[in-house]
């Protein structure tokens, strides 16, 4: 069924993760969240995702939802999400002024929820121009590593959700876009990943490290990468089990990261913990 081929691959994923002692943030749409806290009742894969060191997210489509999907991850799931993404959503097209004041607003009412960490990818949408490519302070590195590294508190009084305003209590991570590593866009990716997309997504990573090794910034850096599920699952709607030459790339990938956390270049956190440890 497509419950269990998408449980499977979640569990697929999770055992590679657990396998090298790294954590993901999951972060969880609306159905995906229902569907799934119903159908596997209190001991839920959510659940055992968390009682294993990972971190479970909110992950909203549409701006006039947040009240419905916070509720089902809070009501049907039984947990209190405090990371949330898809902050942007719908400002590609309104003016500069209109798109701060949407993103804050959003911000706001995740802030309601309890939630006060974003993971946002500002460096590959419309914001990068509308902030003139100054996001944060110093975040400057994307270009090479894939993401701004640097977290930063947005300002939601003005609002400039470029600027980081030091009184801020929200903090946004960004993450590489999936379009530098894979060449294609978000959900429209339906291709299983291949090795040139996990060579693309470790030369990032490389430069990361670099960087970091390079410049020294007495700073909390952060990278990090997204996926949806489905790029390990042949197909995009859960009618096909998990790719297990997908998931044997993805195990390749995270050896090589492994290899670096040894040689004490890397430590594995999740999305709450980098912000806590930025802005503690």
């Amino acid at each position: 069924t497509v419950a269990t081929n998408f449980g499977d691959a979640i569990r697929g994923i999770a055992q590679v993760l657990d396998r090298y002692g790294a954590r993901a943030s999951w972060e969880v749409v609306y159905g995906t969240a229902q569907g799934f806290c119903e159908y596997e009742g209190e001991n839920h894969i959510f659940r055992r995702l968390l009682e294993a060191g990972h971190e479970v997210g909110l992950h909203v489509h549409n701006h006039a939802h947040y009240d419905r999907d916070y509720q089902a991850l809070h009501d049907a799931c039984g947990l209190d999400p405090s990371v949330t993404s898809g902050l942007i959503v719908g400002t590609a097209n309104l003016p500069d002024a209109e798109a701060h004041a949407r993103v804050a607003a959003a911000i706001r009412t995740n802030q309601g929820f309890g939630v006060q960490v974003g993971t946002i990818n500002m460096s590959r949408n419309a914001f990068m121009q509308r902030c003139d490519g100054q996001i944060g302070e110093g975040n400057d590195m994307w270009q090479a590593t894939g993401n701004l590294m640097f977290p930063w508190r947005p300002d939601l009084e003005t609002p400039n959700v470029c600027a980081d305003d030091p009184a801020g209590d929200f903090v946004l991570v960004d993450h590489v876009d999936m379009a530098l590593w894979t060449g294609r866009a978000g959900n429209q990716q339906t291709d299983l990943f291949s090795q040139a997309d996990f060579d693309r997504l470790r030369a990032l990573f490389d430069a990361a490290l670099n960087y970091m090794e390079e410049n020294r910034p007495e700073r909390v850096a952060a990278w990090g990468f997204v996926t949806h599920v489905h790029e390990f699952m042949p197909g995009s709607q859960g009618e096909n089990p998990p790719d297990e030459a997908t998931l044997a790339l993805f195990d390749a990938f995270w050896s090589y990261v492994a290899q670096q956390a040894a040689a004490g270049r890397v430590i594995f956190v999740t999305a709450g913990e980098i912000a806590e440890a930025a802005f503690p």
